[in-house]
């Protein structure tokens, strides 16, 4: 740069100096607040009295792109207006916050700089009009679509820094700033509350809904630091969701209150709802991990039956979990244990486990997916007592008493969550022992009732209540059925001991046509 000065010093009258100079910017580079990045190419003149500092326009460059600058004397204080544009790439590698680097475009900026005496009050504005965010609601945004932003900048002394971050009405924000380093801040998005953490950033959201599965592939695994900063950026140290509504591997839950803190290059996820709650840990390398312990897990059978006749998935998660209460409805099943891990292209189900105190169920599989996709499920399930085992199936009261053994092995291709009858492919066993059925209609014909897959459901839990009266007991009932491309036979005939009769079925049926 050039600098043109000129003193007027009375020699007698020290205290009344005169000073006159204008300084040339010649591509400089300057800093004019610590924390913030340099501006470059930096021209234009800046005229300098013993009372006063005014610039008419400075132009260069920050943030990828042009600013231009007026700078004025106002009492005690030096006035500094700036304008420009920013892009929004260069923004996150200086700074380096999370879910800033998912953000693309530039945007038009406004601030206006405060300075007395080395410390100065910054206010930054912008309508992000050119910025666009993939992420999901309520930060989702067009380019063309404006969000109000202000960032306040205070110093209350010579080591603290302080800025103050408001979105429009999505959220508010707070960042502290000790001796040069990032300390700690809260993003606090809805009606959450801005509370800062120990260390750290906080992300806490209060909206009426929260897609979490949306905000998975979001969530950083590790975050680095910014390429522009002197230190590390924050760490997140934990998203806290309050919401009447979420929406979580793939169902929703209700009067939610979560926690998710960062754990062994994952997350621990403190589960509170109206349908679950308990401990998870999740871990999003490769097909994901999902893993810990639930005190309750209650599922909606209306929600279950639309999975169904959704699209089937492409892949699971590895899992390693336990539900001490499990209900589908109002249907208390017990506890269950899964394992299942992720193999070479397969998900491989090591252990199923479904127990309570009237049955069990034991079960093992292998899903290969891809383009061919291939299923194989093993299953065993043994009731203790058969007529509650029953009853709490949710078929009510159609057998008194007994004991039984129902095990399998199937096989279709296709995903583990949709069966390909046209493919299935298996056998199965059942065995029930001294029981009771609790009806039977006049008609031999009505046993033919037994191989409909209308029926099937409640004859693979000895639901008879169609076929048997009120006191019919029976001292057996064993038979093998073999299933191929979807049509299934007995192997053995269907045998029914009992009593006062002894009856043998033989037969098949297309499970898919249902005949």
């Amino acid at each position: 740069g050039r600098l043109d000065l000129a003193l007027d010093l009375p020699l007698r009258r020290l205290h009344q100096t005169k000073v006159r100079g204008d300084y040339r910017f010649i591509n400089n580079r300057v800093q004019p607040v610590p924390a913030l990045p340099e501006i470059t190419e930096v021209n234009g003149q800046l005229a300098i009295t013993e009372s006063s500092v005014t610039a008419q326009e400075i132009a260069g460059k920050g943030f990828g792109g042009p600013v231009r600058v007026q700078v004025r004397s106002a009492g005690d204080k030096v006035a500094v207006q700036a304008t420009g544009q920013a892009s929004i790439v260069e923004v996150s590698k200086f700074f380096g916050w999370p879910l800033v680097n998912h953000l693309s475009g530039q945007a038009g900026w406004k601030a206006e700089i405060g300075i007395r005496k080395r410390n100065a009050d910054v206010v930054v504005e912008s309508d992000l009009v050119g910025v666009s965010s993939p992420l999901p609601d309520p930060l989702n945004k067009t380019a063309n679509t404006p969000l109000p932003l202000r960032i306040e900048r205070t110093a209350p002394d010579s080591t603290r820094e302080q800025y103050r971050i408001t979105l429009g009405r999505i959220g508010q924000g707070l960042v502290l700033r000790r001796n040069d380093l990032w300390e700690r801040a809260v993003l606090a998005v809805g009606d959450a509350e801005p509370r800062l953490p120990e260390r750290g950033l906080a992300v806490r959201v209060a909206t009426p809904r929260i897609d979490a599965d949306a905000w998975r592939n979001f969530l950083p695994e590790q975050t680095n630091a910014g390429a522009g900063s002197e230190a590390p950026a924050l760490p997140l140290s934990v998203v806290a969701l309050r919401t009447p509504q979420l929406h979580f591997m793939g169902r929703d839950y209700h009067q939610v209150d979560l926690a998710l803190r960062p754990r062994d290059d994952g997350w621990q996820i403190g589960l509170n709802t109206r349908e679950a709650l308990g401990d998870l840990v999740w871990k999003s390398a490769g097909e994901g991990w999902l893993e810990g312990n639930l005190k309750r897990l209650a599922i909606n059978p209306s929600a279950a039956a639309a999975d169904t006749g959704s699209s089937p998935l492409d892949s699971l998660p590895g899992m390693n979990l336990s539900v001490d209460d499990l209900r589908i409805g109002e249907r208390a099943l017990g506890k269950l244990e899964l394992k299942a891990r992720n193999d070479r292209g397969a998900w491989v189900l090591d252990n199923l486990q479904l127990q309570n105190p009237d049955g069990r169920l034991k079960g093992r599989g292998v899903w290969v997916h891809g383009s061919r996709p291939q299923t194989r499920l093993d299953f065993e399930l043994t009731a203790a007592n058969l007529g509650q085992l029953v009853s709490r199936l949710g078929y009510g009261e159609v057998i008194r008493r007994g004991t039984a053994r129902l095990a399998g092995d199937l096989q279709w291709a296709g995903p583990l969550t949709v069966i390909h009858y046209p493919s299935l492919t298996g056998q199965m066993s059942v065995e029930a022992g001294k029981g009771q059925f609790n009806k039977l209609e006049p008609g031999v014909g009505k046993l033919l009732g037994l191989l409909s897959l209308q029926a099937l459901p409640r004859r693979l839990t000895l639901d008879f209540r169609d076929i048997f009266s009120e006191g019919l007991a029976f001292d057996s009932v064993d038979g093998q059925l073999n299933v191929r491309r979807g049509i299934m036979r007995t192997v053995k005939p269907l045998r029914i001991k009992a009593p006062a009769a002894e009856i043998e079925l033989a037969g098949e049926t297309d499970l898919k046509a249902e005949t």
